[in-house]
């Protein structure tokens, strides 16, 4: 079978994408966690009962981490594509956790035994090798289970792909009761191939072309442009409210929308206790989004800026089309604070938001009103 740092070059050579040394390296790493169907791992399980047993310890997968834009996330897409199982998952490592949450709490409601074993277990079962984007650990809710459950993974052989914009042993730092975490990092720098990507060019941003949906700064040139955009998507219907079930006791309630159209201000996603959940659920019901009144985030707005950070992950995720009206550019959106280092991703992600490329990649494209059909 062709190795996949073939495959990659293979593809970046039919795409006319630049060779990037970097990304080689990567997917050379990665050729040694390729699976295949269930059938083929028997195979080889039987093999290795006439084959002298290596004194290198197998690792557990690879963790990859670097700079916003050097390529992780297409080259892991790419990889992800490029398996021959069906036993496999990719997620957006926020939308992974809200998961595992849901999954946990519904083990202990029901039973006694060790819910995070027993998650573990299940999870052995459906997948050989799952792929994680964008590991961040922003609370202890999240750095109390990673530790044992991915140790629990790796005791079933399950190979898991992590990538970061920050190393090991920057994960969770300066949280809340962070050395109840270290065993977590531990367990990656010791059992998992580490690699650090590093490139002077952010290829998100090649594409790049200012202002095709976000304007600054918000005066009233701006209203009049996206008060335009929302005649043309909606045909000069009036938006509507929608509520979105989001938990059995969470509802999220949409105050204007047309069909897979929704507009909000800053404050309503921003500044209220919204969450993964919640923007992951606007995910599934809108593909166009409209964000009005960005403010510049001063030092102080700790929690409207962290919301902001995983809003725009999760909406770039999906792919959802992202039309913003700001006090200021991009770059300058948050001049400095607490989540700097991962603002820098949220730049990155705005930017590439804004690019032809991006806005094409949508096939949610009606804009009838679902509601009444």
């Amino acid at each position: 079978m062709k190795k996949f740092s073939q495959i990659f070059h293979d593809h970046i050579s039919s795409h006319h994408m630049v060779d990037d040394a970097n990304q080689r390296l990567l997917a050379k790493a990665l050729d040694k966690f390729q699976v295949h169907h269930r059938s083929w791992n028997l195979i080889k399980a039987l093999l290795r009962l006439f084959t002298p047993p290596k004194r290198e310890k197998k690792k557990n997968g690879i963790y990859v981490w670097g700079e916003v834009g050097v390529g992780k996330t297409m080259v892991l897409n790419i990889f992800f594509d490029s398996l021959k199982t069906s036993y496999k998952l990719r997620k957006h490592f926020h939308e992974f956790m809200l998961d595992t949450h849901e999954s946990m709490h519904n083990l202990r409601a029901c039973q006694k035994s060790d819910a995070i074993k027993t998650y573990a277990s299940k999870l052995s079962k459906q997948y050989h090798i799952i792929i994680l984007d964008e590991l961040q650990i922003n609370n202890i809710a999240d750095a109390m289970i990673v530790g044992r459950l991915f140790s629990e993974l790796a005791r079933r052989k399950v190979i898991v792909v992590f990538s970061s914009n920050r190393a090991p042993s920057a994960l969770f730092k300066d949280g809340l009761q962070r050395e109840r975490f270290i065993p977590f990092i531990q367990f990656v720098e010791h059992t998992f191939d580490l690699m650090c990507m590093d490139s002077a060019t952010d290829y998100r941003l090649r594409n790049f072309s200012l202002n095709q949906a976000y304007f600054h700064p918000n005066n009233q040139d701006a209203e009049e442009k996206i008060a335009s955009i929302v005649r043309s998507l909606t045909e000069g219907h009036a938006l509507q409210e929608k509520i979105l079930h989001i938990a059995s006791n969470h509802d999220l309630l949409v105050h204007h929308c047309y069909g897979h159209l929704a507009l909000f201000t800053f404050n309503e996603l921003c500044a209220t206790n919204l969450g993964a959940l919640d923007y992951l659920a606007l995910c599934k019901a809108f593909s166009i989004i409209i964000i009005k009144n960005i403010p510049t985030l001063s030092q102080d707005m700790h929690n409207e800026a962290l919301r902001f950070i995983t809003m725009i992950d999760c909406f770039y995720e999906h792919n959802i089309k992202v039309i913003c009206s700001a006090e200021c550019s991009i770059d300058s959106t948050y001049p400095g604070g607490k989540n700097s280092f991962e603002f820098k991703r949220t730049i990155s992600r705005l930017k590439e938001m804004q690019t032809r490329e991006y806005l094409d990649k949508s096939d949610k494209t009606s804009f009838r009103n679902t509601e009444t059909e």
